[in-house]
C-alpha cells in the first residue's frame, strides 16, 4: 500500500484540479498510462472512483 505525504504544494494542486487526497490515491490503482517529461516530472492518466 502507498503512503502518502501530502504537503501544502500537493493539496494546492489537488484544489486546482477539484480533487481529494482520497481520489488521487484512489487513482494510484487505476493508473492506464504514465510519462515521464522533459523536466524530470511525470505526466499520470488514471480513472477515478467518481469517474
Amino acid at each position: 500500500m502507498r503512503r502518502f505525504k501530502w504537503i501544502e504544494w500537493n493539496i494546492a494542486k489537488l484544489v486546482a484540479h477539484n480533487l481529494s487526497p482520497a481520489e488521487v490515491e484512489a487513482a494510484f490503482e487505476r493508473v492506464f498510462s504514465l510519462e515521464a517529461r522533459r523536466d524530470g516530472s511525470y505526466e499520470m492518466f488514471a480513472v477515478i472512483p467518481s469517474g
